[in-house]
């Protein structure tokens, strides 16, 4: 008898956006779609590791809400972080602070190694991620980070889950690097933002991929070189995923353009997001599994 097909999800990073995983895999389980492994990278990560550990969606939803309601999101420096609009007819002491806000962040990111302090992202993942050895989790799963000293992507399947999201959450200047079994490892998505390969070396014989960035949007006037800089780093990141989701077997686009990334204000829109694309396109989904399915059934074992 040969080995059972096997399903697995590669959800990428894209912070608050990235909440839409959870509508993503209330839909697919909606649907009779099985999930048997999971492969994240960044915002990804901590959803898949939330719910390989526990693969109950709903204990995963209402655990995001906890947190989002708890002392320690509401200390943080998210709201900070997320770049504001100044609105149409702001006063001179509004467009002052914000001028000076980000002038503070970019001070800070060019004088240390991250915006945020090294216990902060502990702080917060201790609110969502069980203290466990990944081979303790009840779906395989796997992080991906990026080695700043090698360049290679780094996909951990043993240690500790939760040293393992963090470190696949590192985000460049914002977040510190994270050591972790010999290496020096920061945010997955810098070399591999949808973990498609991943997932396959965990055992998929389908991968669907999950994808919540938004796409180039029209460049508007820099008002520094940082801006120039970002603004190219966003486009060789995107260019990249492009190239690597042509790997996935099927590939989700939540409707969630509209959320900044340190938005966490818009978790349930997030949520539906997530569903609303699953539902769109689950007619596609179910042809392709079974198609795939019925291959793997007929494939020879020698």
């Amino acid at each position: 008898m040969g080995k059972r097909f096997k399903v697995g999800l590669a959800l990428g990073g894209g912070a608050a956006r990235g909440l839409s995983h959870i509508g993503i895999i209330e839909g697919l389980l909606e649907n009779k779609i099985p999930i048997d492994l999971i492969a994240g990278t960044s915002m990804g990560a901590i959803i898949g590791a939330m719910y390989a550990t526990n693969p109950d969606i709903a204990a995963v939803r209402n655990r995001i809400y906890a947190y989002l309601e708890s002392a320690t999101f509401k200390e943080s420096k998210f709201d900070f972080i997320k770049e504001k609009d100044t609105p149409e007819g702001a006063g001179m002491f509004y467009r002052f602070s914000h001028f000076v806000q980000k002038s503070i962040f970019y001070t800070l990111s060019l004088t240390r190694n991250s915006f945020l302090e090294p216990d902060t992202t502990s702080n917060h993942l201790a609110h969502l991620i069980d203290d466990i050895d990944i081979a303790e989790t009840r779906l395989p799963f796997s992080a991906s980070a990026l080695d700043i000293n090698s360049g290679e992507e780094y996909i951990i399947r043993k240690g500790s889950l939760r040293q393992a999201v963090a470190a696949s959450c590192a985000i460049p200047g914002i977040v510190p690097p994270v050591k972790f079994d010999g290496r020096l490892l920061v945010d997955g998505g810098w070399i591999d933002a949808i973990p498609i390969e991943p997932a396959r070396s965990l055992g998929a014989d389908l991968v669907i991929a999950v994808d919540v960035n938004r796409e180039i949007t029209e460049f508007e006037p820099p008002t520094c070189a940082l801006d120039i800089v970002f603004r190219s780093d966003d486009i060789s990141r995107n260019a990249l995923a492009q190239l690597q989701m042509l790997e996935a077997d099927y590939v989700l686009r939540p409707r969630v353009r509209y959320v900044h990334w340190a938005d966490f204000r818009q978790v349930d829109e997030a949520i539906f997001a997530g569903r609303d694309v699953v539902c769109y396109h689950i007619n596609e989904i179910k042809r392709v599994v079974m198609a795939r399915r019925l291959a793997s059934f007929f494939r020879p074992t020698w």
